[in-house]
């Protein structure tokens, strides 16, 4: 089983389909879906900015937005169900289904997590694959990623959240990354299980 995390930054695009198609026709049973923010994220980091209120209460607001891009793709890809606990992933992947993730419950009770803008979408779906002890986290990404740089620099470039080379490198797992247009490689990914990209155990360079 591979967890899938679905960029926020696709919820407007052409990819966004593509990747639900590809993700219905074979991740029955086999994904668990992360979403990412999307623009419920963005507005929330306007909201803030705004009205000044703190990191953990965007925090906790961010991980809400999560679950309402969770509905979103929901309702535009009938196999997905949306999941709050193990127990409901392991039904419906048992089902055939896709479990989507609403993290509100299980990161609620896990204080490894920082409550703040450190840790997004992207280390939330890293602590789940790591939680499910999955075979791997695939990266759903609108930008490709440079297969040279380390965790640490794509941190630093904004590509991944500032949380997540410090929690890889406490649980590393194997990780492949994907754009927009990469939908297609989704099928081969679950039958060989081979990432497209491997990373080492820890923000060493991927190579």
């Amino acid at each position: 089983m591979w967890v899938v995390k679905l960029g926020g930054s696709l919820q407007d695009s052409a990819g966004l389909q593509p990747w639900l198609d590809a993700i219905q026709a074979h991740g029955g049973g086999r994904v668990v879906l992360v979403p990412g923010g999307g623009r419920f994220a963005d507005a929330i980091r306007l909201a803030q900015r705004r009205f000044g209120f703190d990191d953990a209460e965007a925090h906790r607001r961010a991980i809400q937005a999560m679950e309402e891009y969770a509905a979103y793709l929901c309702d535009r890809a009938p196999l997905l169900v949306p999941v709050q606990s193990r127990n409901e992933m392991e039904q419906a992947l048992a089902a055939d289904r896709v479990p989507v993730w609403l993290p509100s419950a299980m990161t609620s009770i896990d204080s490894i997590l920082p409550a703040s803008w450190d840790a997004t979408s992207d280390s939330l779906a890293l602590w789940l694959a790591q939680k499910l002890v999955a075979e791997g986290l695939a990266l759903v990404k609108s930008v490709a990623v440079d297969d040279v740089r380390s965790l640490d620099e794509l941190a630093v470039d904004g590509v991944i959240d500032a949380f997540f080379p410090m929690l890889f490198q406490q649980g590393p797992v194997n990780l492949a990354w994907y754009t927009a247009e990469e939908y297609g490689k989704l099928a081969e990914l679950l039958e060989y299980g081979v990432p497209r990209v491997k990373l080492t155990e820890s923000s060493s360079p991927l190579h």
